[in-house]
């Protein structure tokens, strides 16, 4: 499983996302966090919080805004690894058991 989380200004709730993302009870491949040349802290928020993580974790910066979360979709989606991706919103929060239930379906 590899998630995608596209942020674009949203340092004030990358910490919480990042966690919610690392408490689930689905083992995670990778993060990788996309970063669309936001102007808030969301880099130094990301930086710290990723560094937390025991999964491998990346941050990819646009130097300028792609104006377009589906270009962040895409982007993530021609870096992920993993066998099947989930894009995780950075203004969302999950329920822990969220990954193992939707995944269910796959079985």
């Amino acid at each position: 499983m590899s998630v995608v989380v596209p942020n674009y200004n949203y340092a004030h709730l990358l910490a919480g996302r990042i966690t919610t993302i690392a408490n689930q009870t689905f083992p995670i491949h990778e993060l990788i966090l996309l970063d669309d040349a936001s102007s808030d802290e969301s880099l130094a928020v990301a930086e710290r919080e990723l560094g937390k993580l025991s999964m491998t974790a990346r941050l990819i910066v646009n130097e300028r805004n792609s104006g377009s979360v589906f270009r962040q979709w895409l982007r993530g989606v021609e870096e992920a690894t993993g066998d099947f991706i989930w894009i995780a919103e950075a203004d969302d929060l999950s329920d822990p058991t969220f990954l193992a239930e939707a995944m269910r379906a796959f079985e």
